[in-house]
């Protein structure tokens, strides 16, 4: 997905119950990617929610971003994901800076 701070991308696993609130998934920025939720993906969507797990900026396959960024902007990015999806609501799981993430969502 296009955002302003480059392309974003993510794997999903899709949940059963489409009006179930999706889950995002928000990774730590040290050496990980959205693999970090490879494992339990399919688990979430077993109890019938979409779960996205995101690759932050620089990380996974996204793209670096241009420019450094806080972390209120890699949300706003997360925020331009969310709405090329269509998602207008999500529960937010961060690990490590993915809270960080979470809490300023």
């Amino acid at each position: 997905v296009k955002t302003n701070l480059g392309v974003i991308s993510y794997r999903i696993s899709q949940g059963r119950n489409p009006k179930k609130c999706p889950i995002f998934c928000f990774h730590n920025t040290e050496t990980r990617s959205s693999d970090e939720y490879v494992e339990i993906l399919p688990l979430l969507a077993d109890t019938g929610r979409r779960v996205v797990a995101v690759d932050l900026p620089g990380y996974g396959w996204s793209e670096n971003p241009k420019r450094s960024c806080t972390i209120d902007d890699i949300a706003s990015a997360v925020i331009q994901v969310a709405d090329a999806m269509l998602i207008e609501q999500f529960v937010c799981l961060g690990s490590l800076a993915g809270t960080a993430i979470s809490i300023s969502l």
